[in-house]
């Protein structure tokens, strides 16, 4: 009865521990994709309104586009209409072509958010759109890892852990002391079958003497010679 009592109280702790971790994770990494998007489109409104995407420099632009990348820990490329890296805050593929599949859904309008929990990386693809005509002339794609909000959660683990281990010392006394009381009255009851099986016999006791006597003086018949 006790471990029932253990295993009623244990499993939900760990069904709850289970969510609480899930949903930090999934909270915090939707929060940072929705400060990211805010940042970005901050700095392509700055971008559209430039010739930027046609090759023109801006050291406004650049700090803030590192400044965001260093912030983040991350990678930022900026991305022209020919699919041309014109801005890589890593300053290892710029001048190159990428045509990737978000990139090329990006040109069309669309916004992309991608995470992976298993490599544990967010990237998230910005349109850059043309200031007068509206359409969008490049794309600006920000690369960042998830180090910190995994590190977040470890610490939650590790707490959520703790309280884990306290409730389940408590949940064991609990139990012992309520299987205790739920078994007393069993007890009792077994207490007084033993003392009533133990009087009945007492009673029948001589009764028993006297039939096993009588069995032992039962009168011998001799025959004897014709």
């Amino acid at each position: 009865m006790c471990l029932i009592f253990i295993i009623v109280g244990i499993v939900p702790i760990m069904l709850i521990k289970h969510g609480i971790l899930t949903n930090y994770q999934d909270q915090a990494v939707k929060q940072r994709i929705s400060i990211i998007q805010s940042q970005s489109d901050l700095i392509t409104a700055q971008i559209s309104k430039t010739d930027y995407l046609s090759g023109e420099k801006s050291k406004i632009t650049d700090v803030e586009l590192q400044q965001m990348a260093n912030l983040y820990n991350g990678r930022i490329l900026v991305v022209n209409k020919e699919f041309r890296i014109i801005k890589d805050t890593d300053q290892t593929d710029e001048g190159k072509y990428i045509v990737a599949e978000e990139v090329i859904r990006c040109f069309r309008g669309e916004d992309g958010q991608s995470y992976s929990r298993k490599n544990g990386f967010i990237e998230i693809t910005i349109p850059i759109y043309d200031a007068q005509s509206k359409e969008v002339e490049g794309v600006m794609i920000v690369s960042t890892p998830t180090r910190d909000i995994r590190k977040n959660r470890d610490d939650l683990n590790r707490k959520v852990l703790i309280l884990q281990i306290g409730m389940g010392i408590a949940i064991f006394l609990i139990a012992y002391y309520l299987s205790k009381m739920l078994a007393k009255p069993f007890e009792k009851v077994t207490k007084s079958l033993s003392r009533c099986r133990r009087a009945f016999w007492m009673l029948i006791s001589p009764y028993r003497t006297t039939l096993r006597h009588s069995s032992l003086q039962r009168p011998t018949i001799r025959c004897l010679p014709a």
